[in-house]
C-alpha cells in the first residue's frame, strides 16, 4: 500500500509500517524506507481529511506525517492500540524471504 493510487491509504500504511518497525514487527525493505522519507517531503500526494460526513480539506501528505499534527498523533495512538506485540515479524511481501 506504500505506492497505492490511493493517498489515503499510503498515508495509512507509512504510519503503519513505522508503528510496526517501532514494535520491531515489521523490518521495512531499502524500497519501503525510501519511499516512506520520500512521502515525508512530498508536496505531490494530497490527502481528504474528513469530520464525520463533511470533507474539511485538503492536506499534503507531508503535513499529515508531521510528528506535531494533532491528526497523524490520533492515528498513531490509534494503530498502537490496534497493534499487539506478539514479538512475530511481519513480511510486507510474502512470496520473498
Amino acid at each position: 500500500m506504500l505506492w497505492s493510487n490511493d493517498t489515503g491509504e499510503t498515508y495509512l500504511a507509512v504510519v503503519t509500517c513505522e508503528v510496526l518497525n517501532e514494535k520491531a514487527m515489521l523490518r521495512l525493505t531499502i524500497d519501503e524506507q525510501q519511499r516512506i522519507a520520500k512521502l515525508y517531503v512530498s508536496d505531490e500526494l494530497w490527502i481528504s481529511v474528513c469530520s464525520g460526513c463533511i470533507v474539511t480539506e485538503d492536506v499534503v501528505i507531508r503535513k499529515l506525517l508531521s510528528k506535531q499534527n494533532s491528526y497523524g498523533s490520533s492515528v498513531r495512538r490509534w494503530i498502537n492500540k490496534k497493534v499487539r506485540n506478539t514479538g512475530q515479524t511481519i513480511n510486507l511481501k510474502p512470496n520473498q524471504k
